[in-house]
């Protein structure tokens, strides 16, 4: 009896390690999160997509407030990278109408879900939450328990649930939500909440995959596509795992960013597969590339900055320092382009930007391109980093090269800001040019017109002093606006080289 009671031991023993083992395989990761933002960006949709998480929440669930709050300036990202909004109060137009932040994501495939948030607030911001959940897109809330918050003027120190168990009906759902409720009008100072009263939310939703799941994914080789010129062709490609149907490739704005028919559709074993874009407008533009298979959505940034002149940052057709200021919006810090101008300066080393035109040039930091080697207006001046050990720096720096002042040239760097304005950074490479084709070479492009009592000047590639003149040759007007009203009657416009007659019917 005692042989048979000690084998009876050790198959639970067994057992019990294999069962150990097992939750030692079951990985908690990151389902999805609401962090790490861009500070002082905030969405002007007021809408915060997950930064992180598996690929059905990743830059798709959305973290937003109710619909008391309509305006973009009701929500922020502060300097720790927190989603935040305003207007907790309640006021005589929403009726005390409930106020909260609502979190929606995908959990198919995973289950044993936690939550962490964590929440603060100014004085005047909310101090009372709950947390509640949902399953599905509609129907009522529920509590979750242990979900009570208070929140403080801290450093995320009270207001904040770490690993708070997720009900099990909210494991391997299509759509969830949390949402944190404001359950009083008492502000964090003790009084009634203010308008402006801030509240801030960390989140992020963890479980464990159930067994046989495998995370699928669409993986592309850019997060971003850019656009500056018409008809221009962008290219990326597309890898797929672990998917159960083809992916469709759509476009936001098909008339403007229109996707080849022929790589509008791919397999779900897709590997390296390439997908066209092509731009066909003729202004600015925005819109998104979306990738769909089943409920997974991976979408892309498209971005058009027009360029008329046909210049694209390459090292055939380099941007000029207007273009490039145009251009810094469109672009990732990763991306590379060229620009050709004058070397005019360097900044003076300090902080802000001061630009010292003149010898001696006490820095070899940087240098200060512009179109004109007259110019010293600083919207039309471009600072150029130069980084230490690298052979732009060595040969074109003018505290060692002072001769290089008035030198054409073209550089290829990063369109970021640099010394709080547009400019070039992390130059890698340079090429002097000949100045013969500086001046004008654009200018036949540039289309000058009236319409509804407006002066319109279009396609000028650089800022330019434009000037007005009246049929008996008195300035009118002289400006670089580029959009001027104007009395009926007819009219000489000079801009640089060339004049334009014009009437205003």
């Amino acid at each position: 009896m005692k042989q048979k009671l000690t084998i009876i031991k050790k198959s639970a023993l067994v057992v019990l390690l294999a069962m150990s083992a097992q939750l030692l395989l079951a990985q908690v990761v990151t389902i999805s999160q609401w962090n790490g933002f861009t500070p002082n960006n905030p969405p002007a949709n007021g809408i915060f997509k997950a930064t992180g998480g598996i690929s059905y929440n990743n830059n798709v669930a959305e973290l937003k407030r109710d619909a008391t709050v309509t305006s973009a300036d009701d929500y922020r990202v502060n300097a720790d990278g927190v989603a935040a909004s305003a207007f907790w109060n309640n006021t005589a137009s929403d009726g005390g109408a409930e106020k909260y932040w609502i979190a929606t994501f995908v959990t198919t495939g995973y289950e044993n879900l936690t939550v962490t948030s964590k929440q603060m607030g100014s004085n005047t911001g909310p101090r009372d939450f709950k947390l509640q959940y949902r399953v599905g897109t509609t129907g009522s809330w529920t509590d979750v328990t242990g979900g009570t918050i208070t929140v403080a003027n801290d450093n995320y120190v009270i207001g904040v649930l770490t690993d708070l168990t997720l009900p099990a009906t909210m494991e391997n759902q299509a759509s969830v939500s949390l949402r944190w409720f404001r359950t009083s009008t008492t502000s964090i100072g003790g009084a009634n909440i203010g308008g402006g009263g801030i509240n801030r939310l960390d989140v992020v939703v963890k479980g464990t995959a159930k067994t046989g799941v495998v995370d699928p994914k669409i993986t592309t080789s850019v997060n971003s596509l850019r656009f500056f010129n018409k008809n221009q062709v962008a290219t990326f490609t597309v890898t797929a795992e672990n998917l159960t149907s083809g992916i469709t490739v759509t476009s936001s704005n098909p008339s403007v960013f229109i996707v080849d028919p022929t790589t509008a559709t791919l397999p779900a074993g897709a590997t390296n597969a390439t997908v066209k874009v092509m731009f066909s407008g003729t202004t600015n533009a925005t819109g998104t590339l979306t990738l769909t298979s089943g409920v997974l959505v991976k979408p892309i940034t498209l971005t058009a900055v027009y360029m008329p002149s046909g210049n694209n940052g390459t090292e055939t057709k380099p941007f000029t320092v207007y273009e490039s200021t145009r251009a810094q919006g469109a672009a990732n810090n990763t991306d590379y382009y060229w620009v050709k101008a004058y070397i005019v300066g360097v900044s003076d080393g300090g902080a802000t930007f001061t630009p010292v035109f003149t010898p001696p040039f006490g820095v070899a930091s940087n240098l200060i391109l512009a179109s004109d080697p007259e110019e010293t207006a600083n919207e039309d001046l471009l600072p150029v980093q130069l980084l230490i050990n690298t052979a732009v720096r060595t040969n074109l720096n003018l505290q060692d090269n002072p001769a290089n002042l008035g030198k054409y040239v073209k550089i290829e760097g990063t369109l970021e800001p640099y010394f709080g304005k547009p400019g070039l950074k992390n130059a890698r490479a340079y090429q002097f040019l000949d100045p013969s084709d500086v001046k004008n070479t654009q200018l036949s492009s540039i289309n000058v017109y009236c319409a509804s009592g407006i002066l319109n000047v279009e396609n000028l590639t650089e800022r330019a002093t434009i000037q007005v003149y009246d049929i008996a040759g008195k300035l009118i007007v002289s400006t670089q606006e580029t959009k001027i009203s104007l009395a009926k009657g007819l009219y000489i416009v000079k801009i640089n080289t060339q004049a334009f007659k014009v009437s205003n019917n």
